[in-house]
């Protein structure tokens, strides 16, 4: 998305799923692709379930090349 750190104001139930939902909105089919084959680390933690609760920091990381 070409940014580096983004700071959001989060609703108090906010999960993944909105999280997902936000960044797809904000940064369009270019984030569809990152997202659907990269992952997300919650205050940390790897979290794949879309009904996790976002923590106070969540990573987001792009797909890896393998090798």
């Amino acid at each position: 998305a070409g940014v580096q750190e983004q700071t959001l104001d989060v609703p108090p139930d906010g999960t993944l799923a909105w999280l997902r939902s936000y960044l797809v909105t904000k940064y369009g089919p270019a984030m569809v692709a990152a997202i659907s084959n990269g992952s997300f680390l919650v205050d940390g933690i790897a979290k794949t379930d879309d009904d996790a609760p976002i923590g106070e920091k969540v990573d987001v990381l792009p797909p890896f090349a393998g090798g």
